[in-house]
């Protein structure tokens, strides 16, 4: 678990407890995730609840805690959020490219207003290294194949409000896909 809370700092427990501060922030395992922060511009507590396989978490729940002064709105920022990324889990198979992909999410999270708001690709490979090919992106004409092991991750960023990404880790099967993440999508508030 870590916890984002003095400047850029991400304070981590690992699994055996142990606490030291990651240097996630200026590193490799997040690039937007800097910027996704800078663009809350108010004080901020990430939460970052994550189990790591090679090199990429499984699952990945990220809140970020604060005065709430629109609970409508951030229901249906979260609701987009989660239908973009249900959308896009049941694209990836076998022959889409990264590019397809992508579009699937963003389509519905344009349809929702946000479009200038989601300023990342959808997802990336995994493996050996923490983001590898295939991309699903914007740019990406790389097909997936039965193997690839990605990720499907959109997320919409309000500056000076908050933000919403949703992820799992997915294996293309031969015939879709399995996801490997099993963490709860069920949004939780807590007054």
């Amino acid at each position: 678990m870590s916890v984002l809370g003095h400047g850029d700092e991400v304070l981590d427990t690992d699994a055996d407890g142990a606490r030291d501060v990651d240097a996630r922030l200026d590193g490799d395992d997040h690039p937007g995730l800097q910027r996704d922060l800078a663009l809350l511009g108010q004080p901020r507590t990430l939460v970052d609840l994550d189990a790591h396989a090679v090199a990429e978490p499984v699952a990945e729940v990220l809140g970020v805690a604060g005065a709430v002064d629109d609970l409508a709105r951030d229901r249906a920022i979260y609701d987009t959020v989660l239908a973009a990324q249900e959308a896009a889990l049941a694209a990836v198979r076998p022959g889409v490219t990264g590019r397809e992909a992508d579009a699937v999410a963003r389509e519905i999270i344009d349809a929702a207003g946000h479009a200038e708001h989601f300023g990342h690709g959808l997802g990336h490979g995994v493996g050996l290294v923490t983001h590898e090919a295939p991309r699903l992106a914007r740019t990406s004409e790389t097909p997936l194949q039965a193997g690839h092991v990605v990720t499907v991750e959109p997320g919409v960023y309000l500056p000076g409000v908050g933000g919403v990404r949703i992820e799992d880790l997915v294996v293309v099967t031969e015939h879709g896909r399995d996801v490997l993440s099993s963490t709860s999508k069920e949004l939780l508030t807590v007054d």
